[in-house]
């Protein structure tokens, strides 16, 4: 299964779309909706804000993490663990409020997300497009090499 075939699945299965079939349907709109249990709630995209949510939504595959409020506070501090997001500017400041209302939420599950991140990477270096033509294996050994800081 390729990172676009995955999108796919994550979009319907998780109901970001509407019987969406197509990647676009969930991401090439222009507003971008977020779930908060039962309500989709629409935000503006600003950005590259697609393509980095994209590559959030495979970490969330990748990671494990589900698309639960905890889960996306749990994502957020293992993208912030794993290297952070890259030159993507605004959604810096989505996961680290995002990860700092998991300090204050969910501290214990936050910290373990953040250190298994430090022992990983993320895909925000990748370009978007490359991760949707590449396989899922390839996508997770990419994300199980260690980064290296400098």
């Amino acid at each position: 299964m390729t990172g676009e075939e995955a999108l796919i699945k994550f979009c319907n299965d998780n109901r970001f779309v509407d019987g969406g079939v197509a990647l676009q349907d969930c991401y090439d709109e222009d507003w971008i909706y977020t779930r908060l249990g039962e309500k989709r709630i629409p935000f503006l995209p600003v950005l590259g804000q697609h393509e980095a949510l994209m590559l959030h939504d495979l970490h969330h595959l990748l990671a494990g993490y589900d698309t639960s409020f905890k889960g996306e506070m749990e994502v957020a501090a293992w993208e912030i663990g794993s290297g952070g997001c890259a030159k993507r500017y605004v959604f810096w400041i989505d996961r680290l409020f995002t990860a700092t209302l998991g300090i204050l939420l969910a501290p214990i599950a936050c910290a373990r997300a953040f250190l298994r991140g430090k022992r990983q990477r993320n895909l925000y270096r990748l370009d978007a497009n490359t991760a949707q033509r590449m396989e899922l294996a390839g996508l997770r050994a990419h994300v199980n090499r260690a980064l290296r800081h400098t």
